[in-house]
């Protein structure tokens, strides 16, 4: 309902002609999108930009970047995996994920996403999820894991690593981390 107001006020604003309101809007609008906390220049060149990039104002909210992207993003990124709920930083998955970056901003508005839903493993999603923010902590769920299983069980473990390093792969992980990353499951596998 919020969001109508908000798309009614905007033609409005544009009808009546209150360009400083249109311009601060664009401004913030494209500071949001680009992910800055600061203004390239000043707010005319931040809407012009804007308009270069969406066509006018009416496009904008035609394809629903506004009134969405005018409010900044919140960092917090659920990923729903089966019954269970994650919670990630969008900017450390964009960081470090060539696939979460590609999901996140393959389009403007992408990043205003707050919600995955992945049909992955959810044991291996939090050990791929730890991986990328706290490396030592996916080692302890993963120790935690292998122990909680029956040392006889070695199918599981394979399946386990396999299972890992498969998400991991699907991460696009740059290779120096990715790397790190299969040598630490690989040392906890062997342990």
């Amino acid at each position: 309902m919020i969001r109508i107001y908000a798309k009614k006020t905007l033609m409005l604003a544009e009808f009546l002609g209150i360009h400083g309101f249109l311009i601060t809007v664009k401004a913030i609008t494209m500071k949001n999108v680009s992910r800055r906390d600061e203004y390239l220049s000043d707010e005319a060149s931040e809407a012009a930009q804007f308009d270069v990039r969406f066509g006018s104002l009416r496009m904008a909210v035609n394809k629903g970047i506004l009134p969405v992207c005018f409010f900044p993003p919140s960092d917090d990124f659920k990923i729903k995996v089966s019954d269970r709920i994650f919670h990630a930083s969008k900017a450390v998955l964009t960081e470090k994920s060539g696939y979460f970056s590609r999901l996140l901003t393959s389009n403007p508005e992408a990043y205003w996403k707050v919600e995955y839903i992945s049909g992955e493993n959810p044991d291996v999603m939090e050990v791929a999820l730890q991986m990328l923010s706290s490396p030592n902590s996916a080692f302890t769920t993963m120790t935690e894991k292998f122990h909680s299983v029956s040392g006889q069980n070695v199918k599981f473990r394979h399946f386990y690593v396999q299972a890992i390093l498969t998400w991991l792969d699907k991460l696009q992980l740059p290779v120096d981390f990715r790397d790190n990353c299969v040598q630490t499951i690989t040392h906890t596998f062997n342990a």
